[in-house]
């Protein structure tokens, strides 16, 4: 009976010790992997429908196309914050006749070329920020210096936001897991159920996790000469009112961890649609650049990081 027992119990001592993995479901906390090697993050941004400064009244939609590469890098710091550094390495901007399906990048001829340097580009969207590990903005360290005069119903300024695009809780996750918050990329310090993200799959086997984000912004704002809000009615020259929607489809992957996963973003497509009416309540100099009348526009943002 013995030797019966010793060989039923061999081939179990024989087999290797693998850690053990979690299960599909098992709930995840999760942060944000940022590492001190920098990643170029490839942003291409289809801008379709009627938006200052090339709309007329009258006029057809306009098309326009966007190739942004910025280089991501994070400094952490020992509470496990990060002072992250968004910089634009690379901007073309240009019109097209027609709309564009998702990924499509049109030849030189094709494509009317809009007249902007990249030094403008970087002074209007490079910002350095210090981020808590699950993606919560903690302080903005520098802020872009310059506005691009393109109205497409959202601060353009709010680029860098693309290199952490949700914002993670506190609490473990599980598959289907939904959480709310007030911050993302159309608008921060809303409503506390402004964004609504919720996890559509965990795959344990390749370390891969899909996520989902809806917004709504209901804005009503005053801005003064340089475009930026005011709470001075003596600076107002114009109201912004209406309304941006969002809709976002990540995919993450993630490195195991002891007590957390770190996720680092693989790629993402937002939909924004804006639909805005900017009208002058105020003495608008000529020089100002703050054209007036409807803002109706569907935007694309195709996000491709570099591993």
């Amino acid at each position: 009976m013995k030797n019966i027992l010793c060989l039923l119990l061999v081939p179990l001592l024989l087999q290797p010790h693998t850690a053990s993995a979690k299960p599909q479901n098992a709930a995840h906390s999760i942060v944000y992997a940022f590492s001190a090697t920098p990643r170029l993050y490839h942003i291409t941004a289809y801008v379709d429908g009627h938006f200052p400064p090339f709309d007329q009244p009258g006029n057809p939609e306009v098309h326009l196309l966007a190739s942004i590469t910025a280089k991501v890098t994070a400094r952490k710091l020992k509470n496990g914050d990060a002072k992250i550094s968004f910089q634009v390495q690379k901007a073309d901007l240009g019109l097209v006749q027609n709309r564009l399906k998702t990924g499509v990048i049109p030849d030189a001829n094709s494509l009317i070329p809009y007249p902007i340097d990249l030094y403008t580009v970087q002074s209007a969207l490079d910002t350095n920020v210090l981020v808590d590990p699950h993606g919560q903005v903690i302080h903005i360290d520098t802020a872009p210096s310059k506005l691009i005069r393109i109205n497409i119903g959202f601060d353009l300024r709010s680029l860098y936001m693309l290199a952490f695009p949700v914002i993670f809780p506190t609490r473990p996750l599980s598959d289907r897991a939904q959480w709310y918050s007030r911050s993302g990329l159309i608008g921060s310090h809303l409503p506390q159920k402004a964004y609504n993200a919720r996890i559509t799959a965990f795959n344990a086997n390749s370390n891969s996790m899909q996520l989902q984000q809806t917004a709504l912004n209901m804005i009503s704002d005053e801005l003064n000469q340089s475009g930026e809000h005011t709470s001075s009615p003596a600076k107002a020259v114009t109201s912004l009112k209406g309304s941006i929607a969002l809709q976002g489809n990540m995919s993450f992957e993630l490195q195991n961890a002891v007590n957390y996963d770190k996720a680092s973003l693989s790629s993402a497509l937002f939909r924004l649609n804006a639909n805005l009416n900017r009208k002058a309540i105020g003495k608008v100099t000529p020089d100002s650049d703050m054209q007036t009348g409807p803002i109706q526009v569907a935007i694309r943002l195709l996000i491709k990081p570099n591993n």
